[in-house]
């Protein structure tokens, strides 16, 4: 089981990738690699918070309980849509470079703002169930 530091770490691999390969000009990569390095700032959050991510949907779900934190959810919702979007790319190449661009730089804004809401610390508790996770399985 990857760590919380592990995908830290992977998230910073990915937005290196995401530049190097879009600098090399393959869109494709650099697509799923700005869209990987969101989605594994997302994982460690999941990861440190004992919850569960077992789908791409789930990512929605956590994008909005961690939008919640920050003093800019709409700001949150849109860039994660625009990183999202680089991973659909990734499976239907239709981007420009700058489109590849633009939602490289959305990822790295979007990790940027939940790095300063301090979404990697305890989680507040909320009135769903302790930290927000099912008793039964873990599910958020």
């Amino acid at each position: 089981m990857t760590t919380t530091n592990e995908h830290l770490a992977i998230t910073r691999r990915m937005l290196g990738h995401a530049d190097e390969f879009l600098h090399a000009g393959d869109l494709v990569q650099a697509s799923e690699k700005g869209w990987g390095a969101a989605a594994h700032y997302m994982k460690a959050v999941v990861k440190q918070r004992g919850w569960t991510n077992r789908s791409h949907r789930d990512f929605f779900t956590i994008k909005d309980r961690l939008a919640n934190e920050t003093n800019d959810p709409g700001r949150i919702s849109l860039l994660f849509r625009e990183a999202n979007a680089l991973h659909q790319n990734f499976y239907e190449p239709l981007y420009l470079p700058s489109d590849v661009r633009g939602g490289i730089d959305s990822a790295k804004e979007f990790i940027g703002l939940l790095e300063e809401a301090a979404v990697l610390r305890d989680p507040p508790t909320d009135t769903l169930n302790g930290t927000g996770q099912d008793e039964i399985n873990g599910n958020i």
